[in-house]
């Protein structure tokens, strides 16, 4: 059985920190040993932290101040130790000579060299046989930490998860770009995104796996049957609309409260209610209130088990301008609750009918499909049998087959790579 990290920032409340947790917990099941490794002590989701994995919080004590002891997670440790900045100078040259001096526009980001040097650190004393970086430049750390920690033929090989679809022109595109061959392999969480890596990055399809993001049914089905405290659930009113997510540009909730304020106006009684926490509260409220919704819209904030909320809700709804997958579909489904998004990466794979997605930006289209399908409603049972494709079982198993290729090409290539030395 392998060692595996996975590395990501933190554990805020997004679906790509959810997917490190339930992936985590599959190939815990499987017999795998999991290390989670984050950078900053942000913990959302404590209900779902998998038992046996440790979750190693790679930071400072300026940090780990803020934080009583009694507060973490049974299975959290505080690593605040990190190998001299100076040893990331030679790894940076070799790339360097390697790719151009365009890598110089990747590593000298402090937060890159800070987790690079605390990730070399844990490298040294732990030795994961594989390492998957996911989101917030933690794959390229991860790259320039293995690198200081170990020699050419020891490295553990490491594998970058890319959560969105990468567009031409951006900082982020021409980091991949540049370093894409560094890495022993890309996962992306739909065809879409690997669409993306491979027409903006020009990686070839033989390095890129898709893997969809899994859903735990059984955690799900748990934490659905959970009470929630909002009123609207159990006031005998008209049926509430869902939507989830950060309160943040792409996720086009001015879209939604449009398409929500036609909806209202074309005579059909229902409420809406936004999980979630971002920049946009103020401009948000600001629309609801401009709208005369002030009834009929609430936004209560992020809270930690939405799906209690979704089980109980008449259908959910993802606006976003693009996704790299939209895990909250999946879970909306998992729940029996029947889901309506724009037609932006991700959300198709997971709908699977083109009558349930409008187009991005179109409050008048997102108005019709919600419309269509709260007068016709869906068998919550197939909706929960739908989600099933998505389960973790599946996704730790295309995990678990992945991680047998990627170190079995390590172990191919050290071999030659002692033949040529010898």
């Amino acid at each position: 059985m392998a060692h595996i990290l996975m590395a990501i920032r933190n554990l805020t409340g997004g679906g790509a920190e959810r997917m490190v947790l339930w992936t985590t917990a599959g190939l815990e099941d499987r017999g795998h040993r999991v290390d989670i490794a984050i950078f900053d002590p942000t913990i959302a989701y404590t209900i779902n932290l998998p038992s046996q994995a440790r979750l190693m919080i790679l930071c400072g004590q300026s940090k780990s101040a803020r934080w009583q002891p009694d507060t973490l997670p049974r299975q959290a440790y505080w690593r605040s130790e990190r190998i001299p900045l100076v040893r990331t100078v030679p790894p940076i040259a070799k790339l360097v000579a390697r790719h151009g001096i365009r890598c110089l526009t990747v590593f000298p980001q402090p937060r890159v060299l800070g987790w690079a040097c605390r990730l070399a650190h844990y490298f040294e004393h732990e030795q994961p046989d594989i390492v998957f970086g996911n989101l917030g430049h933690s794959e390229f750390a991860a790259l320039l930490g293995v690198r200081m920690a170990f020699v050419q033929e020891a490295r553990p090989p490491v594998v970058s998860i890319q959560h969105l679809g990468l567009k031409s022109g951006t900082s982020y595109a021409r980091y991949v770009r540049c370093l894409s061959a560094e890495f022993a392999h890309h996962v992306t969480v739909s065809h879409a995104v690997a669409e993306s890596l491979s027409s903006t990055c020009h990686v070839p399809e033989e390095k890129i796996t898709t893997i969809h993001n899994p859903v735990d049914l059984t955690s799900i089905a748990r934490q659905a049957a959970a009470p929630t405290d909002h009123p609207w659930f159990s006031d005998g009113g008209p049926p509430v609309i869902l939507s989830a997510g950060r309160l943040e540009p792409r996720k086009e909730f001015f879209t939604l409260l449009d398409a929500f304020h036609i909806l209202r106006r074309s005579g059909h009684d229902c409420r809406l209610l936004v999980l979630g926490e971002g920049v946009l509260r103020g401009a948000l409220e600001d629309r609801v209130q401009a709208l005369g919704l002030e009834d009929q819209v609430s936004l209560p904030g992020w809270v930690e088990n939405p799906f209690s909320y979704m089980s109980r809700s008449a259908l959910f709804v993802l606006a976003s301008r693009w996704e790299g997958f939209g895990m909250v579909l999946a879970e909306a489904m998992a729940c029996g609750c029947p889901a309506v998004a724009t037609d932006c990466p991700g959300p198709p794979e997971i709908l699977q009918d083109p009558d349930l997605l409008a187009p991005v930006g179109d409050p008048d289209a997102l108005a019709q499909v919600m419309l269509r399908v709260l007068n016709r409603p869906r068998n919550r049972e197939e909706m929960r049998a739908k989600s099933a494709q998505f389960s973790v079982e599946r996704c730790a198993a295309a995990y678990e087959t992945l991680i047998a290729r990627v170190l079995a090409e390590a172990k191919s290539q050290e071999c030659k790579a002692n033949r040529h030395s010898s």
